[in-house]
């Protein structure tokens, strides 16, 4: 009975980059059925290279995300960067840390392989093989940011091209600050 509960545990563990979450089966009526709690304390502790560059990149992904939602509130008063357009800035920016999240999501599924994570998720664990456990909800959520963060990119430059035409620029000249065309 031993070897059939801590198989049933193992099947339904999530791992995630310093974090994993065992669900307890035998527990289904009861609130706290997911015991959750981190295996790594800090950076040095991750138990792979891949999801330590894992978190570098996503990192400095969102740093750059964070910095291009800064630099939009000052779009009302700032219309350019160096001679650049503001979009056209922000949406190379937004690129950038779409290709950083990209990395960050590819490289995560390659750490599979480590020892920690096959000790949690069984034998059958490897580079890009789940074994015996499943992907959490951050990993889709973050596919999903990601994709989102293209979109925005594309937003921009479409932002560009409405802000450039000739009637905005007249209303521009007329003293007008913020001019919204569809």
């Amino acid at each position: 009975m031993g070897w059939r509960r801590a198989d049933t545990i193992r099947a339904l563990l999530t791992l995630r980059i310093y974090w994993h979450c065992t669900r307890i089966s035998h527990m289904q009526l009861s609130r706290r059925d997911t015991l959750c709690g981190p295996y790594a304390e800090n950076f040095n502790e991750i138990a792979s290279g891949f999801w330590q560059a894992t978190a570098i990149f996503l990192a400095v992904g969102i740093m750059i995300l964070c910095a291009v939602a800064f630099v939009s509130v000052f779009t009302m008063c700032v219309q350019s960067i160096m001679k650049k357009s503001i979009f056209n800035v922000c949406g190379l920016l937004q690129g950038i840390a779409g290709l950083f999240l990209i990395l960050g999501l590819i490289l995560y599924p390659a750490g599979w392989g480590c020892q920690k994570a096959i000790s949690y998720c069984g034998p059958y664990a490897s580079a890009y093989k789940l074994g015996d456990c499943s992907l959490g909800w951050a990993f889709y959520t973050a596919i999903g940011g990601t994709i989102l963060t293209f979109i925005c990119a594309v937003f921009s430059a479409q932002a560009e091209i409405a802000t450039s035409s000739d009637k905005v620029q007249e209303e521009i000249e007329e003293g007008k600050n913020l001019i919204c065309l569809l």
